[in-house]
């Protein structure tokens, strides 16, 4: 079928979006929303998918990394986020739970050796600062490889900061979450300062589009994409919202993997040259096809969930999984094909 005028001017207006982010030149926010605003089943949005993914596969060279993600403790919060399991005030978390370093080690040698190419450090809010310093320095010390050590945890200062980075911590995974200061009990000033001090300590920042609901506006998502820009975010993707039950949120339609695919490209877009690794959560082939390149492994505790095992992969997606979905949506990785670690 022919197309109508409005859809080729569509068609090429995509088209000069995505020639001048090859160029290094970054949508404006006109732009950006221009590309979220389509009909996420629509024709315009598997062009910007497909354009995506080509530009992903210059950008990687056709590599695909994972992220591998450890939660360190759980326990009641109480900053009561509402789409957080942890929350005290929902009830579903009610015991206190944290790994000992012995339990990390193993766990950081059997990941990094099997391919991942981040170690994330994940906390609870409150988490110790001086524990979670000695802890990156004692899996820095006895932990071979080649992996960025990554802390996702609470606020940091400039002076916390460069504690984490001479602990042997490459970089810090911080957001600016969807509804920040509404869902959530946070400032979103001092989440941005945290993010800033971050990139003033001389660590690298990790942001994401999160956690993504079928009720996000395109002006919020738009503006969450221009603070990773503004951030100079060495990683940035978009992390749907899982509705657990029991929470605020649990009744909540869940955003649709078309959706998700189209933010997916749109953050790959937006990234450029710039940004190498572009990662979707939940892991699929569809968004490793539309722009994405990374995709999470989750071990221990984890706030998606009001269930938490500290010996399996959530979701029973752990390396082997990780390695095989890249590998289907035409990525070479790091995982070894027959699942063993190095």
């Amino acid at each position: 079928m022919a197309q109508s005028g409005d859809e080729r001017d569509v068609a090429a207006r995509i088209e000069g979006i995505v020639a001048r982010s090859l160029a290094d030149s970054h949508p404006t926010r006109e732009e950006i929303l221009l590309l979220l605003g389509l009909d996420a089943e629509g024709e315009a949005a598997r062009l910007v998918r497909r354009r995506a993914r080509v530009l992903a596969m210059e950008v990687t060279a056709g590599t695909g990394r994972v992220w591998s993600a450890v939660g360190l403790d759980s326990r009641p919060c109480p900053m009561n986020c509402a789409f957080c399991s942890f929350g005290e005030q929902w009830g579903l978390v009610r015991e206190e739970c944290t790994w000992t370093d012995e339990e990390v080690v193993r766990t950081a040698r059997l990941t990094v050796g099997g391919g991942a190419s981040w170690l994330a450090l994940r906390t609870t809010e409150f988490y110790s600062l001086d524990r979670l310093c000695a802890l990156a320095a004692r899996v820095r010390t006895d932990v071979a490889g080649d992996y960025a050590l990554v802390v996702n945890t609470g606020e940091l200062d400039v002076q916390a900061a460069r504690r984490l980075l001479s602990a042997g911590v490459t970089g810090v995974y911080h957001s600016l979450r969807l509804g920040e200061g509404t869902s959530t009990r946070f400032d979103p000033e001092v989440r941005l300062a945290t993010m800033a001090s971050v990139r003033e300590a001389g660590l690298e920042l990790y942001t994401m589009v999160e956690p993504l609901g079928s009720e996000h506006t395109n002006e919020e998502i738009a503006d969450r994409l221009l603070v990773a820009h503004a951030c100079r975010a060495q990683l940035s993707g978009v992390m749907a919202r899982i509705n657990v039950p029991g929470t605020p949120l649990g009744g909540t339609e869940p955003v649709s993997e078309a959706r998700l695919c189209l933010v997916t490209a749109v953050s790959r877009i937006c990234a450029g040259r710039r940004v190498r690794d572009i990662c979707a959560v939940p892991p699929t082939r569809a968004a490793l096809e539309s722009g994405a390149n990374t995709v999470t492994i989750e071990i221990g505790a984890i706030p998606r969930s009001e269930i938490t095992s500290y010996r399996t992969a959530w979701n029973d997606f752990g390396l082997t999984q990780a390695g095989a979905l890249l590998r289907e949506a035409g990525y070479s990785c790091a995982v070894p094909e027959d699942g063993t670690t190095a």
